[in-house]
């Protein structure tokens, strides 16, 4: 998609009585301003002034204003050269700046860019999100997220939440998810290897920053709603989908996570049904290396939450002794797999730190 930017054009005709340059007084300053479903008008306003009070004298500053989607509605740049008279020039451009900045209308055409200099992103009406978008634009390698999103009735409709894939989308911006080449996508696991169903993927493609973070603020609600609004089969072969997840990180350069959202109880139709019987973990891994499902964690994180002992709907017993077998075994299986670090808790909203236990 070829985004563009409306700029509204304050300099006026160069005239004969002369010009000054704009000045280097330090590199180019850039605010770029993003909308959320509330763009307060006056604040619009208030940053565009923040950003001339320190930008007039430095040629090539560029004040934008984009919406969610990657639509831009305002744009301006400070000029090499100022037309004489100098003061009434700048003011000129100051009164324009106000009168247009807080409007979703200009009257000219620029092409979008990345210009060189400091960047500012101000996220309106989001303060958790432009904090990840600050950090995730000065990120040193994109990100790369799978979720492994477990839908089966057994989880009790609590592994897997919009809300918490939502939060997973906002930790990938901060991490690396604003830059080129970054990706996430959610995964529901089925009755196999070939049954599982990717619900969603974002790939980021090169687009100015401005059009990046707009972009992103639709991807991080559409990545809730798929999961929100999905009506699809869903099983519990949570070992083939781990198996899908990891090929998809396998190929891609960045930082790689994945994030299991699920009770973990494994159901392989005619093999394992963890709902009435936790096998041994050799029995296990060996039957995973026998039907090549066995994975390589090594340099990926990987996270898992939403285990719990209540029984699922239909299930025989299950109880908090077979609950904690279900995380011994997957911390067996993800330690042999080269992840030292992986984590299994039962709240997803406990994720970052706290509960340890099924």
């Amino acid at each position: 998609m070829v985004m563009q930017l409306k700029i509204v054009s304050m300099l006026a005709v160069l005239t004969a009585c002369g010009t000054e340059d704009a000045g280097q007084s330090g590199t180019p300053a850039h605010v770029v301003v993003v909308c959320t479903k509330t763009c307060d008008p006056a604040a619009r306003r208030e940053l565009f002034r923040r950003w001339a009070d320190r930008a007039l004298d430095r040629a090539g500053s560029r004040f934008e204003v984009w919406h969610a989607g990657g639509r831009s509605t305002f744009a301006t740049e400070v000029p090499a050269r100022w037309p004489a008279p100098v003061t009434a020039s700048r003011a000129d451009f100051i009164a324009r700046g106000e009168e247009h900045v807080a409007g979703d209308d200009a009257t000219a055409v620029a092409d979008a860019r990345d210009a060189p200099g400091d960047v500012e992103v101000d996220v309106l009406g989001a303060p958790e999100i432009e904090r990840a978008v600050r950090a995730g634009l000065v990120a040193t390698a994109p990100a790369h997220v799978a979720v492994v999103c477990d839908l089966s009735s057994s989880t009790l409709g609590v592994s897997c939440q919009p809300s918490t894939v939502r939060q997973a989308a906002i930790t990938w911006l901060e991490h690396g998810g604003l830059l080129e080449g970054a990706s996430f996508e959610v995964l529901v696991p089925g009755q196999g290897y070939d049954s599982a169903r990717r619900i969603v993927e974002r790939r980021v493609a090169s687009h100015a920053v401005g059009a990046r973070v707009a972009l992103a603020l639709d991807a991080i609600d559409a990545l809730a709603d798929a999961v929100a609004h999905d009506r699809g089969p869903a099983g519990s072969a949570i070992a083939e989908t781990l198996r899908l997840a990891v090929d998809d990180l396998a190929d891609r350069r960045g930082v790689r996570s994945l994030s299991v959202l699920s009770d973990l109880r494994q159901y392989t139709p005619g093999r394992w049904n963890f709902e009435k019987q936790i096998p041994s973990p050799a029995a296990f891994s060996g039957w995973l290396a026998r039907e090549g499902l066995a994975v390589d964690l090594h340099g990926i994180e990987i996270s898992a939450c939403g285990t719990h002992h209540m029984r699922g709907k239909g299930a025989g017993i299950f109880d908090a002794r077979m609950a904690r077998k279900v995380v011994e075994l997957w911390s067996g299986v993800f330690r042999d797999a080269g992840a030292a670090d992986a984590r299994i808790v039962s709240d997803c909203d406990a994720m970052c730190g706290g509960d340890d236990g099924p």
